[in-house]
């Protein structure tokens, strides 16, 4: 289960689509604001294969940027699922919690 921000990475996209190939549920909610109407969004590919996608628009933004493993690990962060937040120009962080069912 993955809530973002701004979706424009080709890696994570192809990888969830790759997931769900495998058997795995994938299900995205993204800030509809962001995603709509950017050509670079890779939310219509996910939804061309068959991925269940969410645009929020409820807030005025939906800044969340997390995974939600199945195992019952949560990865949250700052981290934009772009290509610019995976360069040497950003300085992201991100924290994977494991065993904390609570969480």
């Amino acid at each position: 289960l993955v809530t973002a921000y701004e979706f424009t990475s080709w890696p994570v996209a192809k990888a969830l689509v790759a997931a769900k190939d495998n058997g795995v549920k994938v299900a995205v909610v993204v800030d509809a604001k962001e995603n709509a109407s950017k050509k670079a969004s890779k939310v219509q590919y996910l939804v061309s294969h068959g991925i269940p996608v969410r645009q929020d628009n409820r807030r005025d933004m939906i800044h969340d940027k997390n995974l939600t493993f199945g195992s019952g690990a949560v990865e949250l962060g700052s981290f934009n699922f772009t290509a610019a937040a995976a360069s040497a120009k950003h300085a992201e962080n991100a924290v994977v919690l494991r065993h904390v069912p609570s969480v």
